[in-house]
């Protein structure tokens, strides 16, 4: 007999690999109980190989009896997910999404109330998940939301199932193009940052293999500073910028540069654009 789902994952790209590989062995009771659909069957199929997953070879085959249902597809790609489930599932749409079935959407800038329009369920319960690529590591910063519909054991389950994939905060949905700009671009931010480190430490001769692993570790270590000791970075800053020194010029020229105020303008410009690509999806 054919075990019955745990979740439905509509989409096989790398944000949907980075959340079952950080959870499918451990969350769910058995990986084969995580169904997963993509229109490129081989993308599926790679994903579920390698993750204990089942291949489904429909939308409604992937959604059939499942509780919670992953959107793990474009922003720009939901609408027409929707209304091509909407058509397969013709007069069983109400039967295959039931009125208690947690949808899960990871798309960037697409609202709780988007959602529930496309999907013509104006009382649905919805989870907006805002990740970031070190997710792929386990090791993402993000946050979630929850609209009303959704009770407080849901929304329990979703917490534990986020802890797999790194930290998550809980916060109100009016702040996701703040998380969107800070936390879900911030990688590239940081990437650049280090890649300029390291491209300052070959300039002064080191190879780029030792300029890139010291760079990327002064990043990483410097971030547990902050987590673990609690401290202002503006302490831990102070801590290393003694009078005279190396440090305090290194900070002055990027004062000069002003690199506070550029960090600052792309963080902006990201949330901006969240905001825009939110109201293109309404």
């Amino acid at each position: 007999m054919k075990e019955l789902p745990e979740l439905a994952v509509l989409g096989a790209g790398n944000m949907a690999s980075a959340l079952l590989h950080a959870s499918a062995g451990k969350f769910f009771t058995a990986p084969n109980r995580v169904h997963i659909f993509d229109i490129d069957s081989a993308k599926s199929k790679k994903l579920a190989d390698s993750c204990g997953a089942s291949v489904s070879d429909s939308m409604v085959s992937c959604l059939q009896d499942a509780p919670r249902v992953l959107l793990a597809v474009k922003p720009q790609v939901i609408p027409a997910l929707c209304r091509e489930l909407i058509s397969a599932a013709g007069s069983n749409y109400s039967d295959l999404l039931k009125p208690e079935t947690l949808i899960i959407s990871i798309a960037a800038g697409v609202s709780i109330q988007t959602i529930k329009e496309l999907f013509k369920r104006p009382e649905q319960p919805i989870a907006r998940v805002m990740p970031n690529t070190p997710c792929l590591v386990g090791k993402s910063a993000g946050a979630v939301c929850f609209s009303t519909e959704v009770t407080e054991k849901c929304a329990e389950w979703m917490i534990e199932f986020l802890k797999n994939c790194g930290f998550f905060c809980r916060l109100s949905e009016k702040l996701f193009d703040a998380v969107t700009g800070l936390s879900g671009s911030g990688p590239a931010y940081v990437f650049l940052f280090i890649e300029a480190l390291a491209d300052a430490g070959v300039r002064w001769g080191l190879t780029r293999d030792d300029a890139l692993s010291l760079a990327a570790h002064t990043v990483r270590g410097s971030a547990e500073m902050i987590l673990q000791t609690g401290s202002h970075p503006s302490v831990l800053k102070d801590m290393v910028a003694s009078p005279g020194g190396t440090t305090i010029r290194g900070l002055e020229a990027l004062e000069q540069s002003g690199f506070r105020g550029a960090v600052m303008s792309a963080v902006n410009a990201a949330c901006a654009r969240a905001a825009e690509l939110g109201k293109a999806g309404r």
